[in-house]
C-alpha cells in the first residue's frame, strides 16, 4: 500500500512514536520548552504541599517499601525505586487538585485533563535514573505531553462518562517521556506502549464518592509508564499497533476517536496542559469561585460599615463592580470606612463576614449542577477531597477569604466556611455552551443584591494566564506549606529556575528537601492574606482560541 493512501488512523502510532522518540535533540521550539518549564515549577510546588494531605504519608511509605533506588521523593531525602518515586510524586502532585490541567489541541481545542501531574514526576524520576540534564528533561516532557494532549483532545472524552483519562492518556504520554529519556527508538517506544496500555484505566467514581483514591489513576499511570519502559528495555512488547489497532487504545478509551486531529500540525504545534490553577479545587468550580472572590471585598466593606456606623453606599462606590480579594481589599475597605467617618475596624472574623450573607446563589449550567461539583456540601470522611470538588464549599471559601488554597481544604470539616457552604444554592440557569461561566448573586443582610459573572476563569494561558511571578508566588506558598522556611523555599525556586541549564538534577532535589519537615497545625481557614495572584483580569469568551 502506498504511503499516500494510508489513513490517519493507520499511521497514528508510528507517527507519534517517531515524533516522541525520533525528534532530534535541540529541535523542540523554545516556547514549548518554556511552557514545560513553568509546568515543572508549578507541579513540584503542588507535590511539596501534598505531603500535608491526609493519607499521603502512608502512600509515600508504601512506595518506599518497594525498595531503594536512584530516584527521590520530592520534598524529602528518601531515595526509592524509579517506579516508587513516580507513583509517590504523582500522588503528591495530585493531592489538593492544584496542578496544571486542561489539555489543548493543535487548533486550540480544550478537553478536561491533568497531564502534568503524571508526566512531571516521571520526567524527574527517569531524569535522575538516566543522569539527564535539565534541558533533556524539559525536551522529553514537551514531547510526551504533546502526545498525551493530542490523544486527549482527539479522544472524544467526556468527564461524566465515568472514565478518568488521567489513567489513560497519561500513561501513553508518560511512557513517551520515560522512553525519550531512556533513549528508546521509535520501534521500542511502540513496544513500551504495547505494555503500557495493558495497565491503562481508572474511573471518576472516587470523585463522586469524595474518596482519596481519586489521586490514584494519575499515580498508577506514572508507575505504569516507568514499568512499561523497563519491560520494553528487557525485550517485552505488546501488539504491533497498541494505539490504533484492533482492541487498542482508541477502541477502548476513545469513544469519538479523531486521528486526524491527533496528528494535525505534529512537529509544528506542541500541545500540553493549558491552565495553571490559581486555586486548589476542580477547574469546574473556578468560574463561581472567581466571581465569589471578587465579591469578598464587598463583604469586608459591609462588615466594616456595620461596625463603624458607615453606610454601604459610602463604602462601596458602585455595587457589583469586580473586586479583588485578599489583603489589598481589606486595606482598601479599612481606608474607605475611615473616610466615611469611622476609625479603621479590626479585621472581621469569618463568622462576622458570614453574617453579612443573607443568601448566596450560584448560576451554572444544568450539567455542572448535576455533576460532582454541584452536590450539596457534606464534608464526609475526607473533607479536603469533598471541598476540592464542591462549588458550594469553594464559593463560600472565596466569599469569606477571597481565595482558596490547600490550608482551607485542610480545615474544611469545621468552621464558618462549611456553615456558609450549606447555605449556598445552585441554580441551573445557564445555557450548555456556558460551561466555563458562572454568576454569583449575593444578597447582603441589608437587602442589597450584588452580582458577579465570570466567563473565562483565571489561569488559562490563552485568556487570562497567571504571570510567571504569580506562578512563582504560588510555588513559594506551596513550598512553605510543605515544610520549607521562606529562605529554603526561595532556594528551591532558584534551583527550579536554573533547570534549563542544569547539568543534572542533583542540585534540584537537594534544594527541594527542607532542612527539617515542619508539622504545622491548621486552625482552619483564616483571613491571612492569600497568595497575591493578581487582581481583576479582563476575560475573553472561552470559545475563542
Amino acid at each position: 500500500m502506498e504511503a499516500a493512501t494510508l489513513t490517519a488512523r493507520e499511521i497514528l502510532t508510528d507517527s507519534l512514536a517517531r515524533h516522541a522518540a525520533g525528534t532530534p535533540a535541540g529541535s523542540v521550539p523554545a516556547e514549548a520548552l518554556e511552557r514545560a518549564h513553568l509546568r515543572v515549577i508549578d507541579s513540584v510546588g503542588c507535590a511539596l504541599a501534598g505531603h500535608l494531605a491526609p493519607g499521603l504519608p502512608g502512600l509515600v511509605d508504601t512506595a518506599a517499601s518497594w525498595g531503594a533506588g536512584p530516584a527521590t521523593v520530592i520534598g524529602t531525602t528518601r531515595t526509592v525505586s524509579v517506579r516508587g518515586a513516580a507513583l509517590a510524586n504523582a500522588a503528591l502532585t495530585r493531592a489538593f487538585d492544584f496542578e496544571p490541567v486542561s489539555a489543548e489541541g493543535p487548533g486550540g481545542e480544550e478537553v478536561a485533563a491533568h497531564l502534568s501531574g503524571t508526566s512531571v514526576p516521571v520526567a524527574l524520576a527517569e531524569g535522575q535514573r538516566r543522569g539527564a540534564t535539565g534541558a533533556q528533561v524539559l525536551e522529553a516532557l514537551a514531547l510526551g505531553d504533546d502526545v498525551a494532549a493530542r490523544l486527549a483532545v482527539g479522544s472524544g472524552f467526556d468527564v461524566y462518562s465515568g472514565q478518568d483519562n488521567t489513567g489513560t492518556v497519561n500513561v501513553v504520554g508518560a511512557a513517551a517521556v520515560a522512553g525519550r529519556l531512556a533513549g528508546l527508538s521509535p520501534e521500542a517506544l511502540v513496544a513500551a506502549w504495547g505494555v503500557a496500555v495493558q495497565r491503562a484505566g481508572g474511573s471518576v467514581a472516587p470523585i463522586f464518592a469524595d474518596a482519596p483514591s481519586f489521586r490514584l489513576p494519575m499515580a498508577f499511570a506514572a508507575e505504569s509508564a516507568v514499568t512499561a519502559v523497563e519491560l520494553a528495555e528487557a525485550g517485552w512488547a505488546g501488539e504491533p499497533d497498541p494505539l490504533a489497532g484492533r482492541f487498542g487504545f482508541l477502541d477502548r478509551f476513545c469513544p469519538g476517536a479523531n486521528p486526524e486531529l491527533m496528528l494535525a500540525g505534529l512537529g509544528e504545534v506542541y500541545c500540553a496542559d493549558r491552565v495553571i490553577k490559581p486555586w486548589s479545587s476542580c477547574r469546574a468550580s473556578h468560574p463561581s469561585l472567581e466571581a465569589a472572590a471578587r465579591l469578598h471585598g464587598a463583604l469586608l466593606l459591609a462588615a466594616g460599615a456595620s461596625t463603624t456606623g458607615g453606610g454601604l453606599d459610602a463604602a462601596v462606590p458602585g455595587t457589583g463592580a469586580p473586586v479583588a480579594g485578599g489583603a489589598a481589599t481589606a486595606a482598601a475597605a479599612a481606608a474607605t470606612v475611615a473616610q466615611a467617618g469611622g476609625a479603621p475596624a479590626p479585621a472581621p472574623t469569618l463568622g462576622e463576614l458570614s453574617a453579612q450573607v443573607a443568601r448566596a446563589v450560584v448560576h451554572v449550567t444544568p450539567r455542572t449542577a448535576a455533576g460532582f461539583v454541584g452536590a450539596p456540601w457534606e464534608p464526609g470522611d475526607w473533607p479536603e477531597v469533598a471541598a476540592a470538588f464542591s462549588i458550594p464549599f469553594t464559593t463560600a471559601a472565596a466569599l469569606l477569604t477571597g481565595t482558596l488554597l490547600p490550608r482551607t481544604l485542610l480545615g474544611a470539616a469545621e468552621g464558618a466556611v462549611g456553615a456558609l457552604a450549606r447555605r449556598v444554592e445552585l441554580v441551573p440557569s445557564l445555557t450548555p455552551d456556558e460551561y466555563l461561566t458562572a454568576e454569583v448573586e449575593l444578597t447582603l443582610a441589608d437587602g442589597r443584591v450584588l452580582r458577579e459573572r465570570v466567563d473565562a476563569p483565571l489561569g488559562d494561558r490563552h485568556h487570562s494566564p497567571l504571570s510567571a511571578a504569580e506562578v512563582h508566588a504560588k510555588f513559594l506558598a506551596n513550598a512553605e506549606l510543605g515544610g520549607h522556611s521562606p529562605a529554603s523555599a526561595a532556594a528551591a525556586l532558584d534551583a527550579l529556575l536554573a533547570l534549563p541549564t542544569a547539568a543534572s538534577l542533583t542540585d534540584l532535589f537537594a534544594a527541594l528537601a527542607p532542612g527539617r519537615r515542619l508539622t504545622p497545625t491548621y486552625p482552619g481557614p483564616s483571613l491571612r492574606p492569600p497568595v497575591p495572584l493578581g487582581g481583576h483580569h479582563d476575560h475573553a469568551d472561552p470559545q475563542h482560541g
